[in-house]
């Protein structure tokens, strides 16, 4: 008899600790989370899409239809001359560009100076990002291309 209840007893307290295991994984994946966030806020301004400059990449995309790399890199620079500043979230979202650092990898290639620094955008469904906007900086000269 006191075999059982001693039995009941550290399996009771076996459910009790990995209850507490669980909460305490929770906790900390929680506080994972906001630390993540309060560091990317720190380090990273907000940067959203202005209604305008969602219009204007988009009408590039009509304008240049396609899928070519080639066709891609076009894209990349109308919207430098059209826009300054495109991030990798509005190159993907608006001019239909998959990988968008590929890209500014084949313009730097190609003699393009271009500028990065990392800021948070939110996408439609409301989540914040920590995402990379590229400027273009120079374009090569004419006996510089690659």
């Amino acid at each position: 008899m006191q075999n059982e209840v001693y039995r009941s007893s550290n399996l009771e307290d076996k459910r009790t600790a990995e209850a507490s295991q669980v909460i305490d994984s929770r906790a900390a994946v929680v506080e994972g989370q906001r630390r993540f966030e309060r560091r990317t806020k720190a380090s990273a301004p907000l940067l959203p899409t202005s209604p305008s400059k969602a219009a204007a990449l988009m009408g590039l995309l009509e304008q240049d239809a396609g899928v070519s790399v080639e066709t891609q890199l076009q894209r990349l620079l109308r919207a430098f001359a059209a826009a300054g500043e495109v991030t990798c979230l509005e190159a993907q979202r608006l001019l239909d560009i998959r990988h968008p650092p590929a890209r500014v990898l084949n313009l730097r290639h190609a003699g393009y100076e271009i500028g990065t620094r990392w800021v948070v955008q939110t996408t439609e469904r409301g989540h914040a990002h920590r995402t990379m906007a590229y400027t273009l900086l120079a374009a090569p000269k004419a006996g510089e291309v690659r």
